[in-house]
């Protein structure tokens, strides 16, 4: 998980499929670095978020490094707690419950895909 930046490549939210396109691409292009010593950054690259989503977040493993949990939300609404579905040399994919808003108003399992 320290061994690069991950950005974002796509996220499936349960019966609803690929819901990617639902995503802004100010967060789309954010690169997430996880550091040695449980720190990590959200750096902003072209596409800027108003407000800014850049900033500072501690991060850990537990239940035997089968989820990861952050200080903050990586992604808009998203949680701070994670089940890791893979996590190897190019892929992290994570999964979490996300509610919708209305109309929608449904919590689905969502999984983010993140690649070096």
């Amino acid at each position: 998980i320290v061994s690069a930046g991950w950005k974002f490549d796509r996220a499936t939210a349960g019966s609803y499929g690929d819901v990617s396109s639902y995503i802004d691409a100010c967060y789309k292009d954010n690169i997430i670095t996880f550091s040695t010593g449980g720190t990590g950054t959200v750096n902003e690259a072209t596409v800027v978020c108003a407000p800014s989503t850049a900033g500072s977040f501690t991060w850990s493993f537990t239940n035997n490094e089968t989820t990861l949990n952050t200080s903050s939300a990586l992604f808009p609404g998203g949680a701070v707690s994670f089940t890791i579905i893979t996590l190897n040399d190019t892929n992290l994919i994570l999964s979490m419950p996300y509610t919708f808003p209305p109309p929608v108003s449904q919590t689905v399992v969502t999984e983010i895909t993140l690649k070096h």
